[in-house]
C-alpha cells in the first residue's frame, strides 16, 4: 500500500499545483477601497426647497487614512427642479447612508483619486489620477448594502464605476442593483467592464463610483463598504515550490521501488 501511495505522488504533487493556478481555487486578496469610517465632514441637506429651484450640489472633500488614496472625494447632487423635500446623504458609524427623496431625481458620486485640489466652492470632481494601485488583473469589485430601496415605481437603480489606468486608458461598468430590505453584497467581474485598449487593472489611477447614475426619485440605500477581492496571479516562486516539490516525490518513488527490487 505505501509503495502504491508513492507511486502516484508525482501525479498528486502534479494535481495540487494545477490547482494552485487556477483563478477559482487560488486564494483571493481582499483589499478595501472604503469602509465609511472616517465620517465625512458635512451632510449635504436640502429642506423644504421651493418649487421651481435648482437642486443642491454638495462637493466633500475627506481625507481619510484608512481609504484608499488617502482621500475620498463625494458629490452628493439633487438634480433639476426640485419641489419642497428633504433630501439627505451623510457618512458616518461606517456607512454611507443616502435618503434620495420622493420627488425629484438624486445621485451620489464616490471618487479615489489620490490626494488633489477639488474646490468644493465649485462643486465639480475632478480626476486627479493620483492613485497607483494594483489590483491584480483577475478580481471584482464587491459593494456591501445593509439595505437599498429602488423607490416605489420601480426595483432597481443603476450604478456606474469608472476607473483609470496608467496612460489614462479608461473602463467602465453600468449595472443594476436590485433593492433589498436586508443586507447584501452586489458583485461585479473585471470581465464585465467595457475597456480600452491598454487598460491595465494592475495600474489603477482612479476609481469612480455613481450610484442612482440615472437620478431615480425616492431612491434610499445604506452602504456599508467597497471592497475588491482579487485573485493572486502565479508567480515564479510557486511554480518553483511545486517543481520542487514534484521532483522530490519522484526521486523518493525511484528510491522506493529500487529497494523494493533489491528484497
Amino acid at each position: 500500500m505505501q509503495l502504491r501511495l508513492v507511486r502516484h505522488a508525482p501525479h498528486a504533487a502534479a494535481i495540487i499545483c494545477m490547482l494552485a493556478l487556477i483563478p477559482g481555487v487560488a486564494s483571493a486578496a481582499t483589499l478595501t477601497i472604503d469602509e465609511f469610517n472616517t465620517p465625512a465632514v458635512a451632510d449635504v441637506q436640502a429642506i423644504g426647497i421651493l418649487p421651481g429651484q435648482p437642486g443642491p450640489r454638495l462637493l466633500v472633500k475627506q481625507p481619510a487614512a484608512d481609504v484608499v488614496g488617502l482621500e475620498r472625494d463625494s458629490l452628493f447632487e439633487v438634480n433639476g427642479m426640485v419641489t419642497p423635500g428633504v433630501y439627505t446623504g451623510f457618512i458616518g458609524d461606517g456607512i454611507l447612508y443616502y435618503n434620495g427623496g420622493t420627488r425629484t431625481g438624486t445621485k451620489a458620486t464616490l471618487q479615489y483619486d489620490g490626494l488633489d485640489a477639488d474646490d468644493p466652492g465649485t462643486p465639480a470632481l475632478v480626476d486627479a489620477q493620483g492613485l497607483s494601485l494594483n489590483i491584480g488583473t483577475v478580481g471584482k469589485f464587491i459593494f456591501g448594502f445593509l439595505s437599498a430601496d429602488a423607490g416605489p415605481s420601480q426595483n432597481t437603480f443603476k450604478i456606474e464605476i469608472r476607473a483609470v489606468s496608467a496612460g489614462g486608458k479608461n473602463a467602465s461598468y453600468l449595472g443594476d442593483i436590485t433593492e433589498d430590505p436586508n443586507p447584501f453584497d452586489y458583485q461585479v467581474d473585471y470581465s464585465s467592464f467595457t475597456t480600452d485598449a491598454g487598460f491595465d487593472f494592475t495600474q489603477l489611477k482612479s476609481l469612480t463610483v455613481c450610484l442612482n447614475k440615472t437620478a431615480l426619485p425616492a431612491v434610499d440605500f445604506e452602504l456599508d463598504r467597497i471592497e475588491v477581492s482579487m485573485v493572486p496571479e502565479p508567480s515564479s516562486l510557486v511554480l518553483l515550490i511545486c517543481g520542487g516539490g514534484m521532483l522530490g516525490w519522484y526521486g523518493l518513488a525511484r528510491r522506493k521501488r529500487s529497494n523494493a527490487s533489491l528484497k
